[in-house]
């Protein structure tokens, strides 16, 4: 006779741990932990950008190689090349480039800003005086030794003022 008793049941079998699930899920979180890296690296570099001092001091160096370009141009004209309207045109762009240094030494620190600032008081003190007396010339001839001393003075004033000025490292051609 058999017994009527069912056989004693067993709990189901947990299947055996399937090795390449788990090496799927390790692989998925190593992946996704480098692109949490990654992401976190992009966001940084994309939101570091310049800062405002960068910013300001490119500016300022940029127009303080303007404001040498002008001047070396001005002292290479001779009387045969001079004319007024492009000295006016000269002096018009050096006072452009004043103002854009004006413009953004707030944004430096304090030392260079301090600099900056008695640099371009002394330049533009020479600048007024120079383009003053230019501008007086009675004669063509008087205008071009003024031209000469008016260029002469610039580029004096130009090397005690504003060379001084550091912009070593700052790409000032783009």
């Amino acid at each position: 006779m058999e017994s009527s008793t069912p056989p004693p049941t067993q709990p189901p079998a947990t299947p055996p741990a399937d090795p390449v699930a788990k090496s799927n899920k390790q692989a998925m979180y190593i992946l996704l932990g480098l692109l949490v890296i990654v992401g976190v690296v992009v966001a940084v570099v994309l939101l570091r950008g310049e800062s405002k001092e960068e910013k300001a001091l490119q500016a300022v160096c940029t127009a303080r190689a303007d404001i040498q370009s002008t001047v070396d141009r001005l002292i290479a004209t001779d009387l045969s090349d001079f004319t007024l309207d492009q000295f006016k045109s000269d002096v018009s762009s050096i006072q452009g480039d004043i103002k854009t240094i004006q413009d953004n030494e707030q944004d430096l620190g304090v030392d260079r800003r301090e600099q900056i600032k008695q640099a371009t008081a002394q330049f533009t003190s020479t600048l007024r005086s120079t383009a003053g007396s230019l501008l007086t010339s009675t004669s063509l001839n008087d205008a071009g030794d003024t031209l000469q001393a008016a260029s002469a003075d610039l580029a004096t004033a130009y090397r005690a003022a504003l060379e001084p000025i550091d912009c070593s490292g700052v790409d000032v051609d783009g």
